[in-house]
C-alpha cells in the first residue's frame, strides 16, 4: 500500500468515527430533548469514549464481557440513562449489524448518567 492510499483510508476510517460519534450524540440528545455543554469534562469524557467505541465497532472488536452483575445494578439504579442506552444498542445493531456487549453498554450507560446527571 502506498502512502497516499494509507492517508486516503485514514482520512475514510476518522469520517467514519465521527459520523457514529454524531449519531449516537444525536440520539442522546434527541432522548433527553437537550444540548449538552461541549464545554464540560463529561461532554469531553462522553465524546472521547465513543470515539474508542466507534474505533472497536469499525474493527469488529468487543470489550469481553465479565460485568454482568454491574450491569444488572446499573439497569435498575440508572433506569433512564439505561433506555437511552438501549436506543443507542437497537440504532447501531440496524445500521452497522455490531452487537453491543453488556460491558460496553455499562460504560455508555454511566457516561450517559454523567452527562445527563444536572438536566
Amino acid at each position: 500500500m502506498n502512502a497516499e492510499s494509507e492517508t486516503a483510508t485514514d482520512q475514510n476510517l476518522a469520517y467514519e468515527i465521527t459520523d457514529i460519534v454524531k449519531e449516537i450524540e444525536d440520539i442522546v440528545k434527541a432522548y433527553y430533548h437537550t444540548e449538552f455543554d461541549e464545554s464540560s469534562l463529561n461532554y469531553y469524557r462522553f465524546i472521547t469514549h465513543l470515539k474508542f467505541f466507534a474505533q472497536r465497532l469499525l474493527s469488529g472488536k468487543h470489550y469481553d464481557d465479565e460485568d454482568d452483575d454491574l450491569l444488572n445494578t446499573l439497569q435498575k439504579r440508572y433506569a433512564d440513562a439505561y433506555r437511552c442506552t438501549e436506543e443507542v444498542k437497537a440504532f447501531i445493531a440496524k445500521k452497522y449489524h455490531y452487537e453491543i456487549s453488556g460491558t460496553e453498554l455499562l460504560y455508555l450507560t454511566v457516561h450517559i448518567k454523567r452527562l445527563v446527571k444536572n438536566l
